[in-house]
């Protein structure tokens, strides 16, 4: 086929939510026309979730660091830093941004797939030899 003609397959909707799109919309149309109360037709709930990472300071991010056993050398291409960012950060003279912090919660929550790496890591090294 030639690339330059559209391919039908690319406008396709999956039926099943194109008619449950419609039917939402019709139901929305019908209740703003009958002035009917939106939440006795609709189920409407407000979420608030708490998403924030916990602000991790120099003492945590080391105490981390050395629950992997790893130096900091090793634990900066771990997570993809340089080691004058860990240093940095281990030190206080800056804090981890956002998405460190975030990364630090799941590694101390489920660190089993970080010790995998750094044994992984551990035996190529040692094959290398």
């Amino acid at each position: 086929m030639n690339s330059d003609q559209p391919n039908p397959s690319d406008n396709y909707v999956n039926t099943e939510l194109e008619n449950d799109l419609l039917e939402a919309a019709t139901d929305l149309r019908d209740a703003l026309r009958d002035k009917a109360k939106l939440n006795t037709v609709f189920t409407m709930r407000r979420v608030e979730l708490q998403l924030k990472p916990q602000q991790m300071v120099a003492e945590d991010v080391k105490e981390l660091r050395k629950h992997f056993q790893a130096s900091q050398a090793v634990f900066s291409m771990l997570i993809g830093i340089s080691p004058s960012t860990l240093q940095s950060w281990e030190q206080g003279i800056q804090d981890p941004p956002a998405w460190a912090n975030r990364l630090f919660d799941v590694m101390g929550s489920n660190p089993d797939p970080w010790f995998e790496l750094l044994e992984k890591a551990t035996s190529r090294s040692e094959e290398l030899c």
